[in-house]
C-alpha cells in the first residue's frame, strides 16, 4: 500500500457527492477526483473528510499496489462530478519495491 496526495490549485475538494442542489455555483469549488491505477478505476477513501460546505485543497488517501512499475492518473471534475473542458488531469509513473 502506498499513500497519495492530491492537491489543487485554484479549486477546491469534497470527499463525497452531494445532492444536486449542495454542488457550489463555482464549479471549481467542492470538486470530485475520477483516480486509476495501471488504467483501472479506483475509488479513493481519503484518511480524512473534505464536507461540501468545508472542502480541503488537499486529500491523501491510501492505494492498494504490488511491486513492480505502476502509472497512477487523477482528474479533477466538478462538484457534480461532469468532467471539465478541457480535461484537469495529472499522473505519475512510480515504481513500488
Amino acid at each position: 500500500m502506498i499513500e497519495v496526495t492530491v492537491a489543487v490549485t485554484g479549486g477546491s475538494l469534497a470527499t463525497s457527492s452531494p445532492p444536486a442542489e449542495q454542488v457550489p455555483a463555482d464549479p471549481e469549488e467542492a470538486g470530485q477526483l475520477a483516480v486509476a491505477l495501471d488504467g483501472e478505476t479506483i475509488t479513493p477513501a481519503p484518511t480524512q473528510p473534505c464536507p461540501v460546505d468545508d472542502p480541503c485543497t488537499e486529500v491523501t488517501f491510501p492505494v492498494e499496489t504490488t511491486r513492480g512499475e505502476h502509472t497512477l492518473a487523477v482528474e479533477f471534475r466538478r462538484g457534480d462530478g461532469v468532467p471539465f473542458t478541457p480535461l484537469v488531469t495529472d499522473r505519475i509513473t512510480f515504481t513500488k519495491r
